[in-house]
């Protein structure tokens, strides 16, 4: 298997990322350091988005994160203005003759999506789709996390634009599939590895474990 050098390349290596796993196999400390590493690398911009409200209160103390909201009418709100940062990425695109934009990064992190989907699923499914479908070169992107990827929770809408995917340890072949669509990450240890889905293929990566 091939390994990434760093968390930040991986991130960098597909628009938006999707992240799932079983309760206790390590999402929260993989985002936590992914969010930490593209800090360290490269001038982003981050919105943290908690509706489970205690996941981020650190890394929101973070001087690039320019939001953290933690209730659905704040995160909705939240969406609806990266959609607006997207839209004037375009005008300024147009005006230029740019097909990707020059801007720093900004990079939406939602822990839990599947809490704010069962909440207000009619207010977050067109934004979040929005931002999946067209926001690659307005340089605008989406990394969800959740333990639950069921297309009845999770649209298919948005989780076709979404390529890259990480499976951490999974309770059963099938929660495999619906994250990275094959089995397999049912069979990797508790913490400490995952398997990744992007345009390359799949490869089996080392994770933090704390």
């Amino acid at each position: 298997m091939k390994y990434y050098p760093t968390l930040n390349a991986l991130i960098q290596s597909e628009p938006h990322f999707l992240i799932g796993g079983t309760t206790g196999s390590g999402k929260s400390v993989l985002i936590d350091t992914v969010v930490r590493s593209l800090s360290a690398a490269v001038p982003v911009n981050l919105c943290l988005l908690d509706p489970k409200r205690v996941e981020f209160m650190e890394l929101a103390k973070m001087p690039n994160v320019y939001r953290h909201e933690t209730t659905a009418d704040g995160i909705n709100s939240a969406l609806y203005e990266a959609c607006g940062i997207m839209e004037n990425r375009y005008k300024h695109m147009m005006r230029h003759g740019q097909k990707q934009s020059d801007r720093p990064p900004v990079y939406i992190v939602v822990d839990e999506i599947a809490d704010l989907m069962l909440t207000t699923p009619k207010e977050t499914t067109p934004l979040l789709q929005r931002i999946a479908q067209i926001g690659r070169a307005a340089n605008v992107h989406l990394i969800l996390a959740t333990q639950v990827i069921r297309a009845d929770i999770l649209p298919l809408k948005i989780t076709s634009n979404i390529s890259g995917r990480i499976a951490l340890r999974c309770r059963n072949a099938l929660e495999s599939r619906q994250i990275i669509g094959v089995a397999g990450a049912e069979l990797l240890p508790r913490y400490g590895q995952a398997l990744v889905s992007t345009a390359d293929g799949l490869k089996r990566i080392e994770i933090p474990m704390y």
